[in-house]
This record gives structure tokens, sequence and C-alpha cells, in this order.
């Protein structure tokens, strides 16, 4: 590969972040620790992304790290439900469009693993025309790419503050239907 047609290749994809380079106006070079050591004095909160854009995936994983975040993340969404289990993070950032799967349904698989009822789920997605449908996943944010660094850590950090009510409803619903679907399993068998 060449440079010219690296460098096309890395253009085009710095344009569906809203420029991987130059977040903002400014090189992702340019973050200075002392830019973010506000955000550092808060407990580091795990956070999972969910990016088949490798590019995009690593470059939230590096930014959200600047900004005191532990971070993980995974191009799969078939592997995506066990890591998030095992690694329990505190919130979940979701691509909308994925192999396989769509973010949306991937959210709705998150919420049905125990304990996860209440994390915190934002869902990213280009496609400005399904946004709307997205809530009915079960998410909590959605956010419109291309998105400034600005914007996805303060909504990072207001959900993250945000205290949650538990109602009791959630949890009661998903008990009734793994009850219901042990009850069919077992008729099946």
């Amino acid at each position: 590969m060449t440079w010219k047609s690296s460098h096309c290749n890395r253009q085009k994809n710095d344009e569906r972040f809203g420029g991987h380079q130059h977040l903002s106006g400014r090189r992702l070079n340019d973050f200075k620790i002392a830019d973010v050591n506000k955000e550092k004095t808060m407990e580091a909160k795990k956070i999972f992304i969910v990016e088949d854009d490798l590019m995009l995936l690593e470059t939230l994983q590096e930014v959200l790290k600047l900004y005191g975040y532990q971070c993980q993340g995974c191009h799969d969404p078939e592997k995506a439900v066990k890591l998030i289990e095992h690694y329990r993070p505190d919130l979940v950032i979701l691509d909308y469009m994925l192999p396989e799967w769509n973010g949306g349904e991937l959210c709705s698989a998150i919420r049905a693993i125990d304990g996860f009822e209440y994390i915190p789920i934002i869902i990213i997605s280009a496609y400005t025309k399904i946004l709307f449908s997205l809530s009915d996943y079960g998410c909590d944010a959605i956010l419109e790419k291309p998105f400034s660094i600005q914007e996805i850590t303060r909504l990072i950090s207001t959900l993250l503050s945000e205290k949650r009510s538990d109602s009791g409803l959630l949890p009661k619903l998903k008990t009734a239907i793994k009850n219901v679907l042990q009850e069919v399993k077992a008729k099946n068998i």
C-alpha cells in the first residue's frame, strides 16, 4: 500500500468519527495530562466499547484512558457479551452498525445479563434515521456520529454520576421471563 492510498484510507476513517486526528480542532497527540487532571481525580470507572471500526475503537480507548477511565473493547459482537459479563464495566458504548448484530440487539442481550439491568449503555450511530427507535432496545443514551470528545466525555460523566432508581419492576419482569422460558424448555424436552 502506498503512502497516498494509506493516507486516503485514514482520512476517510477520520471523517467518520469527526476526525480522529483532529478532535475538536486538536490533534489526538495534543491532549495533555493537564487537560484532564480534573477528570483523573475521580475513581477510575470501567468502560467497555463495542465498535467494529478498529481505528475508532482504539482512538476512543486512548482518549477515555486519558480522561482517567479504564477501558476495554471488542470489535466482534459475537464475543462482546461474554467479555462484558467478565469485565463488569460501569458503562458500555455500542456502535449500532455491527456485523451479525446491531447495537440495539446487543444492548438487549447485555440487559439480560444478571446485574446489568441498570448499567448505562450508550449507542453511537451515523444513521440518524434509526436514532429515534433505538431507545426501544433499552439504551440510556444515543449519540450521533460524528461527535466530539467533549460530547462523549460529558455524556459518560453524566450517566456515571446519575443515581439509578430501582423501582424493582425490571428485575421482576426479567425473573418472570426466565421462569416462562424454563417452563417452555422443560415442556419441549
